[in-house]
């Protein structure tokens, strides 16, 4: 019988109902193996999710990143008063929106980010995958290995029993018995002999799955610092995009963005929203924003239409509103 025809012949009988020849014939366990390729599977599963996950974060902070770019780049409208040959624009010239800034620091962070990411985070990952990988081949050999030693005890189950009714009828047909007893014997201390080798085999390889398992199992602990690691490259990343607002903008930029800078225009007279900020207040559009969320902070915000109520977290939405409710009535001009 072929190695391939006896494992195949195994597997079935092992998974077939309880029939003569499975009454009481015990399988080779490998149980301590099964329970820890389970459970490692399972974690290999969440280790893939994990390296998605981190790919469409990195996919989707590049794009944002790249428009965000674009958008820095790009002239700021202008405002036109009616002039003598028609509208004339308050200040000439193109404007952009991320002057006196180092626009190209933001997408080179989310660059930055992926770059550590992949070196700090995926190549780890991708070990412990490669080591799951070899345990799981690893893992096929050893059943494989496991059904043949299986399919030749039962061989040497079979020939043993039919050595035993032999010997039991040796009384009458002591010289036909004799032969076939003999023949019996010898077919039994072959078949014993690959048996014993099958045995080493299997517990040959059984140790080197054990020991590759012991080894993926241990080593999740460590991949508990890998998911930190990629929180705060994340982290930096914003960071260090949002340092690029307080940048110099790069000596080796092709555009020159300290002369096309962003300036205020001049206020229109009788315009209620430029008359409240002056100096500094409104240099930048962050000023602006810093001044309005000063004022709220400092009480001026109107009192809720539904009526007066105890602070509470609970009241988190009704202070959020409130305060947005101020900031559209500054934004219009109203006190």
């Amino acid at each position: 019988m072929g190695q391939g025809w006896r494992r195949v012949s195994e597997a079935v009988l092992q998974k077939a109902p309880i029939s003569l020849g499975n009454k009481t014939f015990r399988h080779t366990s490998n149980g301590r193996n099964e329970l820890m390729f389970k459970e490692a599977t399972e974690f290999a599963q969440s280790i893939r999710l994990l390296e998605k996950d981190l790919r469409a974060v990195l996919k989707c902070i590049d794009g944002q990143y790249k428009n965000l770019r674009g958008i820095l780049v790009s002239p700021v409208p202008n405002i036109y008063e009616e002039g003598e040959h028609g509208p004339v624009s308050t200040q000439p010239g193109v404007r952009l929106l991320g002057a006196n800034m180092d626009v190209e620091a933001i997408p080179q962070a989310a660059e930055a980010a992926r770059q550590r990411i992949t070196r700090e985070v995926f190549e780890p990952l991708q070990e412990w995958l490669k080591a799951y990988n070899r345990a799981e081949d690893h893992m096929r050999r050893l059943e494989a290995v496991r059904l043949e030693l299986d399919s030749r005890r039962r061989t040497v189950t079979n020939l043993e029993g039919r050595l035993t009714r032999i010997r039991a009828d040796l009384g009458s047909t002591k010289h036909k018995g004799l032969i076939e007893m003999k023949e019996v014997e010898e077919t039994l201390a072959r078949k014993e002999e690959k048996m014993s080798m099958a045995e080493e085999a299997f517990r040959t390889q059984e140790l080197l799955v054990y020991h590759s398992l012991v080894i993926i199992v241990k080593d999740t602990a460590v991949l508990r610092d890998y998911t930190y690691s990629s929180l705060l490259i994340i982290q930096e990343c914003f960071g260090a995009a949002a340092a690029a607002y307080d940048a110099k903008p790069a000596p080796q930029g092709s555009t020159n963005y300290a002369q096309l800078a962003y300036h205020p225009p001049a206020p229109v007279p009788g315009n209620k929203y430029e008359a409240q900020f002056t100096g500094a207040e409104r240099s930048t559009p962050k000023g602006l924003i810093g001044s309005m969320f000063e004022r709220i902070r400092k009480g001026k915000v109107p009192d809720s239409p539904v009526g007066s109520h105890p602070r509470s977290d609970a009241n988190d939405t009704h202070d959020q509103a409130s305060a947005f409710s101020c900031l559209l009535r500054c934004t219009n001009g109203l006190p």
